[in-house]
This record gives C-alpha cells, sequence and structure tokens, in this order.
C-alpha cells in the first residue's frame, strides 16, 4: 500500500527510494517470517517422517515467492506494464496446472503435485515481471526516521485487515465442519470455489485503482493554484467499478451454478444454490477495497481496520447463531452480510474523510437491479444444464450491460460506438 500510495506521489521521497525501501522491508520481513515459522516447524515436525523438509522447504517457498509476486505485480501497475502483467499471471497459471497434472500423471499421486504447482505459480511471474536493480535493493535508502515511519504507517492497518479477511471468508467453513460435518463443508467448499471466480475482476481492479488514483492525485496537485480551489472529486471510477463488480456477480451467478450440476457429481449440486450468494459477497469485498483505496489517499486505514474487527463480529456471531440450525444457506448469508457491514462502515468513513460526489441514485439502481438478477439467475432453470447455462447467459449479459448503463450512463458506451 505504501509502495502504490507513495511511489507516484513523492510526497515523502523520490520515486526510486520509495521503491527501495519497500523493496527491502519487504524481503527482510518475508526472511524473517521463514526463520519465524519454518525453524520451529522443522524441529517439532514428527521425526520419523520423511516429508518434513520437503514440505517445510515448500512452505519456505511460499512464504518468499508470495512477497516477491506481490511486489512484482505492484511494480508493474505502477509502471504500467499490464500487458506484461497479463502475460505473466496467465503463464502462471498455465505452468501451475501443467506442472501439477505432470507430476500427479508420471510420479506420484497425493499432495506433492499441488505443492509443486503451487510453488511454480509463485515464482513464475520472475520470468516477465523485472524486479528493481540489485544496485538499488542492495544499497541504503537513506531515508530518515520520519520517512521511514510515514511510508510503514500508510500499511500498518494491514495487520488487522488481512487477517480480518481470513476470519470472515474462512469461520463458515470452520462452522459448518464443526456443527454440520466434512461432508457438508466440502459441498459448501466448491460453491465457494466456484461463486468468488469474481475475485479474480475484484483483484485487478482494486489492485490498479489505488496507483491511478495516486497518480491522479499528483498530477491535480501539480496543476494546483493557490488563488483556485480544486473541484472535489466526483467518483467517476468507483461508479463504473461499481458497474463492473455488479456485472460480474451477475455472470457468475448465471454459469457458476450450472456448471456444478454439469460437471461435478450429484452429491456436490446443492453447493449451486450458495454460487449466488458467494458473487454478492464478492461483490461487496470489492467494493470495500474501492473505498479503501480512498482511505489510503487520505491517510486514514486505521478506520478500515476497525471496520473489518466490526465484520468479524458480525461474522462469528452470525455463524454461531444460525449455522447450527439452518446449515450452509446461513453461512453463505452471514459471509455476504459481514461483507456488506464492512463495506457499509468503510463508505461511511470515506464520506466523513475524503467525499465524493456520488450520485446515490445510480448506486442504488445498481444494486436494485443487482440483487433480483443474482436471485433470478441462481435458480435451476431447466434439467439440462448446458441448456440453462447457455439461456441464463443470453439473459444475464443484457441485464450486466444495464447494470453498467445504470452505473455510469449510456453516454461512455456511444462514444464507444461511435469511435467503433
Amino acid at each position: 500500500m505504501s509502495y502504490s500510495r507513495h511511489w507516484v506521489s513523492g510526497q515523502i521521497a523520490p520515486p526510486d527510494t520509495v521503491e527501495a525501501y519497500c523493496w527491502r522491508w519487504a524481503m527482510g520481513a518475508s526472511t524473517a517470517m521463514v526463520a519465524a515459522v519454518c525453524v520451529p516447524l522443522y524441529l517439532y515436525w514428527p521425526a520419523g517422517s520423511s516429508s518434513r523438509g520437503l514440505l517445510v522447504a515448500f512452505v519456505c517457498v511460499g512464504l518468499v515467492g508470495a512477497t516477491i509476486n506481490t511486489m512484482l505485480q505492484t511494480r508493474a501497475r505502477l509502471h504500467g506494464r499490464f500487458a506484461a502483467l497479463a502475460t505473466a499471471q496467465m503463464g502462471s497459471a498455465l505452468g501451475a496446472a501443467a506442472v501439477s497434472l505432470a507430476t500427479a500423471y508420471w510420479w506420484r499421486q497425493d499432495a506433492l503435485p499441488l505443492l509443486l504447482g503451487a510453488a511454480v505459480a509463485t515464482l513464475l511471474p520472475l520470468a516477465w515481471l523485472r524486479p528493481p536493480r540489485l544496485q538499488l535493493l542492495v544499497q541504503s535508502s537513506h531515508l530518515s526516521r520520519a520517512q521511514r515511519r510515514s511510508l510503514f504507517a500508510v500499511g500498518s492497518a494491514g495487520v488487522v485487515t488481512a487477517p480480518a479477511y481470513w476470519v470472515v471468508s474462512s469461520a463458515d467453513r470452520w462452522m459448518l465442519a464443526h456443527y454440520q460435518g466434512a461432508e457438508v463443508a466440502g459441498i459448501y467448499s466448491l460453491g465457494a470455489v466456484v461463486g468468488t471466480l469474481g475475485l479474480v475482476v475484484s483483484s485487478a481492479i482494486t489492485g490498479t485503482l489505488l496507483p491511478e488514483l495516486a497518480r491522479a492525485e499528483a498530477a491535480t496537485s501539480a496543476s494546483y493554484s493557490p488563488g483556485l480551489q480544486p473541484k472535489p472529486d466526483a467518483g467517476q471510477a468507483e461508479h463504473m467499478m461499481w458497474g463492473v463488480l455488479g456485472a460480474v456477480a451477475v455472470m457468475i451467478s448465471a454459469v457458476g451454478g450450472e456448471l456444478i450440476r454439469a460437471l461435478a457429481d450429484p452429491r456436490f449440486h446443492g453447493a449451486a444454490a450458495l454460487v449466488p450468494w458467494f458473487a454478492l459477497g464478492i461483490m461487496f469485498y470489492g467494493c470495500v477495497h474501492l473505498g479503501t483505496a480512498r482511505m489510503v489517499l487520505a491517510s486514514r486505514l486505521p478506520l478500515v481496520a476497525w471496520a473489518w474487527v466490526v465484520g468479524i463480529v458480525v461474522s462469528l456471531v452470525g455463524n454461531v447463531a444460525a449455522v447450527p440450525h439452518h446449515g450452509a444457506q446461513a453461512a453463505v448469508l452471514v459471509q455476504a452480510a459481514a461483507y456488506g457491514a464492512v463495506m457499509a462502515l468503510v463508505w461511511w468513513k470515506v464520506q466523513q474523510h475524503r467525499p465524493l460526489q456520488l450520485q446515490w441514485a445510480r448506486i442504488l439502481g445498481v444494486m436494485a437491479c443487482t440483487l433480483p438478477a443474482l436471485a433470478a439467475v441462481g435458480m435451476p432453470w431447466h434439467v439440462n444444464p448446458w441448456w440453462a447455462m447457455a439461456a441464463k447467459t443470453l439473459t444475464a449479459l443484457p441485464v450486466a450491460l444495464l447494470l453498467m448503463v445504470l452505473a455510469v450512463g449510456s453516454a461512455p458506451f456511444r462514444r464507444l460506438l461511435t469511435r467503433t
């Protein structure tokens, strides 16, 4: 977050200095985490296990590789290398799948192929995305203590927000496994895998938004004249993103449930009914990140952390109260409610500390159309899932277009058609 916020702005230090400090800190922190986790893991692993060293090595690669991956993707966005970023992500996905399948087919059928695939996925982006020069990383950033503290403070609330997301996205499965058994939790997990596919789009949107907002803010500051009052932000980016997130949720609801009915064992078909509500939760989660980007610019991220604490409370209390009696359907609704609570609180704080000229009629229109659309396309339409998927897709496409028009108006689409 500090990297994305201050690499462009120049408020704390020049870009190269910010980059050197953030990369050095990230690599040092991941190395320290490896020592803190892997050394006791190796020492206390059962001595007779032949896989001890191998599995601990995978943990080391995963910890450092995930950090490098995150920093590489952030650097690519800051430098505008979106084509290379897309190539790296696609290559990593295909490479990981190929390694896992080949290992399982020609060598052994256990957890190792999955671990090898995961390791490859974290390391392959190095082939496409360039890290900073080694000389930049080994030299001191020469930042003062106050500058370092300012950089670190931007993302320090992530110490709360990251584990909070993990709790909210996992507590439902803990409760289901405890109260309903592993079979129900397994069916629920399949629905979660399909229903949360929107995370792909959500991550792409939110990962790009913060650096672009910081770049726009820097340009506005550079052109500011003391005698002129800067115009308040109209929130056009957020309007467009809300439309995109709503459209993605509707499309996943239309396709996801039927995909489960078409490909999964009949014992897992109950997961199809959960897909629309997972998609709704991911839509709320994407909106949380839209607000979080604004709060980072306002240096108010600790308030986002408090919103996530409320989300944890909603998740845990709701799951304990509802899951024992109502099972998987209650769990997915509680998760969506937790994300919705965090979203509402974050945007309330945005409007307090960095207000935008939001067109609430458009936003409410998007929500009013999204909810019934999710419910409608989430139901089975035909006994044949492939026919149902085709019919739902043909229905969901105009609904997705409608959501985009409601969010941003028809003018952008008219301009696109005119240029075409």
